[in-house]
Order: C-alpha cells, then structure tokens, then sequence
C-alpha cells in the first residue's frame, strides 16, 4: 500500500534569490521532510514573483454572490481561489521569511 504524500504548500518571501538563508532553511526542512516520510507533494509559491493586490475590483467581485457574478469578476479571483484552495490543501505550511 502506498503512503499518502504530506501536502507543504511552501511560501517564499524573501527578496533575495541567491543567498537567501531562508529560502536554504526551507529548503532544508522539505529534504529533513523527504529523508523522514519520502513522500512529499510540494507547491511552492514564491512572492518576489509578484502577487495581484487586493483591490477595488477584487472586493467588488468577492461580495458578489457567485451566481450574480460576471466572466470578469470570476476572473477577478481566479488566481485568489486557487490561492485559497493550495493553502486548505496543505496539511504543512513552511513560511520562508528574512
């Protein structure tokens, strides 16, 4: 029987790409994490890549109930709802911050 992989959903926040101590502390806990249970399913989301901003159109779409919503508003927190689905997914979250 297979084991079921343990969902980390890890955030990096650091600016820094190369010579990030802790992007190299995350990194070392998904393989202390690997060595331990061998499977693991990781999703990594990284913030220096850049993130939308909650805005104006982004809560005008969240307090429109889903059936009244247009293409544009479910469009609109596409990328947030799929956010909120990797973190309610993860049974770990690894928070990489300086």
């Amino acid at each position: 029987m297979t084991a079921t992989p343990l969902n980390v959903l890890v955030v990096h926040s650091s600016g820094r790409r190369n010579g990030s101590t802790s992007r190299a502390l995350a990194g070392d806990l998904l393989a202390a994490l690997r060595g331990a249970l061998g499977a693991v399913k990781v999703i990594e989301r990284d913030l220096a890549d850049g993130m939308p901003f909650v805005d104006e159109a982004w809560i005008g779409a969240n307090f429109t109930p889903p059936e009244e919503r247009t293409a544009a508003q479910s469009a609109t927190l596409g990328y947030s709802d799929a956010l909120v689905e990797e973190l309610k997914a993860a049974d770990l979250i690894v928070i990489g911050a300086p």
